[in-house]
């Protein structure tokens, strides 16, 4: 263990004061004659707007999954924690902080997923890696270590990098 080390340490640092802010909350509504019978006045403000920029979209991880024909929900569900779990580590080794869960929307047969990277920061070049990755392995007869061709329920595997709105 180095006893120098820079990390991990507490050190001063310049204090930044910030302004007082005040929000009106009354909804331009009047307010009612002696709410709450305070001997202070109340003044109610003017409306306040502020134009906060939009933030930049995130890439997201979108797979869509075609499913074989009779397969049971118990099945498709277990294949997708499996999937799920791998796609992830496979994030992690490229140098990420994993995947999140994103909406999952049945579309004729098929099964569209969302995974949001959990670090956006480089996040486009890994989930390019990624979409790669599994549209060379998953759609490749000759690659039988390949987790989606072991997946009983899942037909075939199309992966896509599409951009999603910041949150």
């Amino acid at each position: 263990m180095d006893p120098d080390r820079k990390y991990g340490r507490t050190t001063f640092g310049a204090v930044n004061i910030l302004p007082e802010w005040t929000f009106d909350v009354s909804e331009v509504q009047p307010l009612p004659p002696g709410l709450g019978k305070t001997e202070t006045p109340v003044h109610v403000l003017p409306e306040f707007t502020e134009n906060l920029p939009l933030a930049a979209p995130i890439p997201v991880l979108q797979l869509l999954l075609f499913l074989q024909p009779g397969a049971k929900a118990a099945d498709v569900a277990s294949d997708l924690v499996r999937l799920w779990k791998a796609i992830n580590d496979l994030e992690l080794s490229y140098q990420g902080a994993g995947l999140t869960p994103g909406d999952a929307t049945s579309i004729d047969g098929a099964v569209r997923l969302i995974f949001q990277p959990t670090d956006p920061a480089g996040a486009a070049e890994r989930l390019a890696r990624l979409v790669s990755t599994i549209n060379m392995t998953a759609n490749n007869a000759a690659a039988a270590e390949s987790l989606i061709l072991q997946l009983a329920t899942i037909e075939r595997c199309e992966a896509a990098v599409v951009k999603s709105v910041a949150a």
